[in-house]
């Protein structure tokens, strides 16, 4: 029920609180062109890295960052280059030496298979309704959209692809779990195999809600 994903999407950010994982999320009371859009996000995806500075999740040179975008990527639609643009003026060259390289790559149902992705769905539709309602949500780490953030870099940063994983034959949600633990996107035409390294992979996992809840998937 609408409630229920209330209560729990509240929950949820109170979780989050008590641990070392980073977001951002931009909201705007105009309807923002495909430029602001693409401007919120790319300092969205600045802010969540940055954010992990200073509750130590992350440090300067921290290793490569992936921005996982839901959805097929429209090579022909004015967002798809604004992003592309604004996240290359977003993150920049100096951002990328000191703090981490970032890489932008399009994933079909990323929701479905990135659990950050799904945590993130469920956190913009609690704000979204929240702001809907006249309510705002009370966060430190939600912004209101600024203008002064439009800044295309001069070269629009490229389009990564994740490395592709053949999903196990009569195994979807295994597979998705594969494809999230290994890094890995499944491709839209896969081709099913029998070799499952399920098990081997959930068995290095340390944290143990994680592992049990995996494991119960079975």
């Amino acid at each position: 029920t609408p409630e229920g994903r209330e209560n729990r999407a509240s929950a949820l950010l109170e979780d989050l609180h008590d641990t070392q994982i980073t977001w951002a999320a931009i909201v705007s009371q105009s309807n923002p062109s495909k430029e602001e859009q693409a401007a919120a996000a790319a300092m969205a995806i600045k802010k969540s890295i940055t954010h992990g500075l200073s509750t130590g999740a992350v440090s300067h040179g921290c290793g490569e960052t992936v921005a996982v975008h839901d959805g097929v990527r429209d090579t022909y639609s004015d967002y798809s280059k604004d992003l592309r643009k604004q996240l290359s003026g977003c993150c920049d060259s100096s951002f990328q030496r000191s703090i981490c390289p970032v890489y932008l790559t399009y994933l079909q149902e990323a929701d479905l298979t990135y659990p950050q992705s799904t945590a993130a769905d469920y956190i913009a539709g609690y704000i979204r309704d929240k702001y809907a309602d006249n309510e705002a949500v009370e966060h430190d780490w939600i912004y209101e959209f600024d203008q002064s953030w439009i800044d295309p870099g001069p070269q629009a940063d490229p389009v990564y692809r994740l490395d592709e994983f053949s999903p196990v034959r009569e195994a979807e949600v295994r597979s998705r779990v594969i494809a999230w633990l290994t890094g890995r996107g499944i491709p839209r035409d896969p081709q099913p195999t029998g070799r499952d390294p399920y098990q081997d992979l959930v068995d290095e996992i340390e944290n143990e809600i994680v592992y049990e809840y995996l494991m119960g998937l079975e």
